[in-house]
């Protein structure tokens, strides 16, 4: 037996399943044709006098079923896991500078401003306060 030819075969077959899903394609939805008692009341006046006339008519309608969403299921809760050189000495947001403890909070809280383009942006502001514009001022204490 030629084991040359095993890796063609599997690759044969790999192609061929492939082209069997991708032509599986969906469903259409068939319309189906219904008979419906459906209840009608009318008050109609007969001899001067109001009835309440009740019928049962059956009525004949084409019904197209809607197509099933596929929703994803639930998302089930997942590890944070953070591979750094070493361990922030705290998590208090004002408690101290190492780079590993900003790294950490910036990823459980929400600053209000950033510098990742090398200027000042707000991101829990509106907008940025500036002395000009009255937002900010200078107290000597």
């Amino acid at each position: 037996m030629n084991f040359k030819k095993w890796p063609v075969l599997a690759l044969l077959i790999m192609l061929g399943a492939m082209v069997l899903v991708a032509c599986g394609g969906t469903a259409t939805p068939e319309t189906v044709i219904e008979t419906r008692e459906v209840v009608v009341t009318q008050e109609v006046v007969i001899e001067g006098t109001p009835q309440v006339v009740t019928q049962v008519v059956q009525v004949t309608v084409e019904v197209t079923p809607e197509p099933q969403a596929t929703e994803p299921p639930m998302a089930t809760p997942k590890d944070l896991i953070i591979c750094m050189a070493q361990e922030p000495e705290t998590l208090y947001t004002y408690g101290g500078n190492m780079l590993a403890q900003r790294a950490v909070e910036h990823a459980f809280t929400e600053s209000p401003f950033n510098t990742l383009s090398y200027d000042y942006q707000p991101v829990g502001l509106v907008k940025m306060p500036s002395l000009a514009d009255g937002d900010a001022v200078i107290n000597s204490v």
